[in-house]
C-alpha cells in the first residue's frame, strides 16, 4: 500500500511526464499488433473499400453505410499509394493516440491524473486485442470524443462556437455509420448542464438550437459533397435496405 501510495504521489506531482510515459507504453503496446499476422474477415472489407471508393465506387456500395471512413481510408491510400494493411494500422494508432490526448485535455482539472491514465490504459489494453487496422469504429471514437471536448469547452466558456464545432462534428460523425445520427443525444448534456447550474432557459435553448443547426449543416455538408461526387444514391440504397 505504501509503494501504491507513493507512486499515486509521483503522477500527480509530475503529471506530464506520467501521461508522457504511458503515451509511449500505449504507443509501444499497439505497435505489437501492427506486425500480428493478417486477417481477411474485417481487414479485407474495409481494405477493399478504402482501395475503390474513388476508382470504381460502384463496386463497394455496401460499405457507403461506412461512408466517412471510407473517404478517409481512401484519401489517405491515394496520398500514399504504396500504402498497405501495416500503414492503415499505424493511422489506427495515431487515430487512438488523439483520442487519448483529447480524454486527457478533457480530464485533466476534474478528476486525479492517475484516474486517467489508468482508464486510459484499461480501455486501450481491453479494446486493443487484435491487429486493428483504421475503420469506421475508431473514426467515430475519434469524432464523438472531439465533440463532447468541445461541448464541454462551450460550456465551461460560455462561448457559441465551440457548441457550432461540436454540433458539426457530431452531424459528419453521422456518415461514419448511419446508426452515429443518434449522437444528436449529447445535446442532453446542455439541458443536464443549465438543470445542475441553475442557468436560465433562454440560455439553454440558444445552445440548443446553436447545437441543432450546427448538426444538420454538418449532415448536409456532407449531403452536398456526395451528390457533387455522384455519391448520394449509393448510401441512399445502403440506408434504406
Amino acid at each position: 500500500m505504501k509503494t501504491l501510495s507513493q507512486l499515486y504521489h509521483l503522477i500527480e506531482n509530475n503529471p506530464g511526464k506520467a501521461f508522457g510515459i504511458t503515451c509511449l507504453f500505449l504507443i509501444a503496446y499497439q505497435l505489437i499488433s501492427v506486425f500480428w499476422g493478417f486477417e481477411l474477415c474485417d481487414s479485407g472489407f474495409y481494405m477493399t473499400f478504402y482501395d475503390h471508393i474513388f476508382k470504381a465506387p460502384e463496386s463497394v456500395e455496401y460499405n457507403f453505410m461506412y461512408y466517412l471512413s471510407g473517404v478517409i481510408g481512401g484519401a489517405f491510400m491515394t496520398l500514399f499509394p504504396d500504402a498497405g494493411i501495416f500503414d492503415m494500422r499505424i493511422l489506427g494508432i495515431v487515430n487512438n493516440m488523439i483520442i487519448i490526448y483529447l480524454l486527457y485535455k478533457l480530464f485533466r482539472k476534474q478528476i486525479p491524473m492517475s484516474a486517467i491514465i489508468i482508464g486510459c490504459v484499461l480501455v486501450t489494453i481491453s479494446y486493443i486485442a487484435m491487429p486493428m487496422t483504421f475503420y469506421n469504429d475508431l473514426i467515430t471514437s475519434l469524432l464523438y470524443t472531439t465533440a463532447i471536448f468541445y461541448i464541454f469547452k462551450g460550456l465551461n466558456r460560455n462561448k457559441y462556437l465551440y457548441f457550432i464545432i461540436s454540433g458539426i462534428i457530431i452531424g459528419i460523425n453521422s456518415f461514419s455509420r448511419i446508426p452515429n445520427i443518434l449522437d444528436y443525444g449529447i445535446i442532453l448534456l446542455v439541458i443536464l448542464h443549465a438543470l445542475y447550474y441553475r442557468e436560465t432557459v433562454c440560455l439553454c435553448i440558444n445552445r440548443c438550437l446553436v447545437f441543432t443547426v450546427s448538426f444538420i449543416i454538418g449532415i448536409m455538408g456532407i449531403i452536398s459533397l456526395m451528390k457533387v461526387w455522384g455519391r448520394i444514391a449509393y448510401i441512399l440504397q445502403e440506408s434504406f435496405k
